[in-house]
């Protein structure tokens, strides 16, 4: 099994404010280590609850959820 995966997320896309949001809000799920780089943040997922592709998938998901919450999404 995979012991961590990273993903990048593009800072013109995802605010920084919601993908620190999202890694507290995940805190009881993974360990996400955030590094800052000049286009974005990379997020690494270490020590999962299950397994850790399908942990960072979702926590994608979540991100434009959180970003649509408050783009009105929830009209």
């Amino acid at each position: 099994m995979k012991q961590n995966t990273t993903l990048f997320f593009p800072a013109t896309i995802y605010p920084q404010d919601i993908i620190q949001q999202a890694v507290k809000d995940y805190a009881q799920v993974c360990r996400i280590e955030l590094r800052k780089t000049e286009g974005g943040v990379e997020c690494a997922f270490l020590k999962s609850v299950t397994d850790l592709e399908l942990t960072a998938r979702e926590f994608s998901n979540y991100l434009v959820e959180l970003i649509n919450a408050g783009a009105g999404g929830n009209e």
